[in-house]
């Protein structure tokens, strides 16, 4: 399913594949930055990420025309991809009809290594409408809240993520915001607010080079696995 992206020998990308058009570049806070593509030979509605932070390519996404995670390859050999049927799938357009949107699905993983192994993960949450619409680069966002959930087989709690996202109704996609990801009583937070949005013929569209808050950054892992968006 990743054949929308080919790894090419620069380290700093994942290139597109041919018959995808990228339509959007954005930077973020926390020195982070993200790419989208919609690629001809895909279903209506998907989109492509990468998103790239100080240290080069981070991670890779497929998204449906709902946000569900399809298929997402991180930038250690390790991928996730979403487990069918499932039981009650990621809905923006519930989100904006009825101001929140349930979910409850389960992602596979494993790595490059036989020995890797295979993981289930399931995953239950909530995305809430706050009511705030914010303007952020000329775009109209909607400030969201998020709650979620992370399991294994057994159904013991082994992580959970919240915050505050954006969503946009024009892209129809979610961005990141200021988050917590807890895991082994450990709390992890950054704040990957977006800063500018840039199209085609924009300068910087297309850049795999963050620029904002890359001085100041913790040493955290803004993004993975923390929240149904991913990059979100």
């Amino acid at each position: 399913m990743f054949t929308a992206f080919s790894q090419s020998a620069d380290a700093q990308a994942w290139e597109p594949a041919a018959g995808c058009t990228g339509f959007l570049t954005v930077q973020m806070e926390g020195c982070f930055v993200a790419n989208y593509w919609r690629c001809d030979a895909a279903p209506a509605g998907y989109v492509f990420t990468a998103s790239h932070d100080e240290n080069g390519r981070f991670s890779a996404n497929i998204l449906d025309a709902e946000f569900n995670w399809l298929h997402t390859l991180w930038s250690d050999g390790w991928r996730e991809r979403l487990v069918h049927p499932t039981a009650d799938p990621i809905s923006t357009r519930n989100l904006m009809a009825q101001g929140w949107d349930a979910y409850d699905f389960e992602l596979l993983s494993d790595g490059d290594s036989p020995d890797d192994g295979v993981t289930f993960t399931r995953v239950r949450g909530m995305d809430v409408l706050l009511g705030e619409r914010v303007q952020i680069d000329g775009v109209e966002l909607e400030r969201t809240y998020y709650h979620n959930v992370f399991s294994g087989p057994d159904g013991t709690v082994t992580a959970m993520g919240r915050g505050y996202q954006y969503f946009s109704p024009g892209y129809g996609l979610y961005f990141l915001g200021q988050e917590e990801w807890v895991e082994n009583g450990e709390v992890d937070s950054w704040d990957n607010t977006p800063v500018e949005f840039i199209e085609p013929g924009e300068p910087g569209f297309g850049a795999v080079v963050p620029k904002y808050g890359c001085a100041a950054k913790p040493d955290i892992v803004p993004g993975k696995s923390a929240g149904p968006k991913q990059s979100k």
